[in-house]
């Protein structure tokens, strides 16, 4: 992972807990002081058993907590060409404590909403 700037934005948002009750969460956005380039794998769309990777570069990281109990990272980043070019859209996925364990178990895609989990709705 690389070393993080100085955090480059700090917000604050109106999120649902999983209760359905609106909790004021803490929204912490870190862009990494340095390129970070990385590899992605998927599985091939012609062949279950093959798998294929693209090159990425980080662009921000975001932090959410509630009461300084966070529940969920967010990574966006950009796909590279060849030659170091961003290509096409930021993908975006997020990471999830859902207990409260410390443990971010749970994967995101950038088309599920994000919801506070109870354990830090309640804290």
């Amino acid at each position: 992972m690389p070393e993080p700037k100085k955090t480059a934005k700090v917000s604050s948002a109106r999120i649902e807990s999983m209760s359905g009750e609106v909790v004021q969460a803490s929204v912490k956005e870190y862009a990494p002081a340095s390129d970070f380039i990385f590899v992605q794998e998927f599985p091939s769309s012609d062949d279950k058993n093959s798998f294929g990777s693209r090159r990425l570069k980080l662009k921000l990281i975001t932090e959410y907590s509630v009461k300084d109990n966070v529940f969920l990272y967010s990574v966006a980043a950009v796909g590279l060409t060849e030659g170091d070019k961003a290509t096409g859209p930021i993908l975006v996925f997020a990471l999830k404590d859902e207990n409260g364990d410390g443990k971010f178990e749970t994967l995101l895609t950038s088309n599920e909403e994000i919801v506070v989990p109870s354990w830090a709705a309640r804290q």
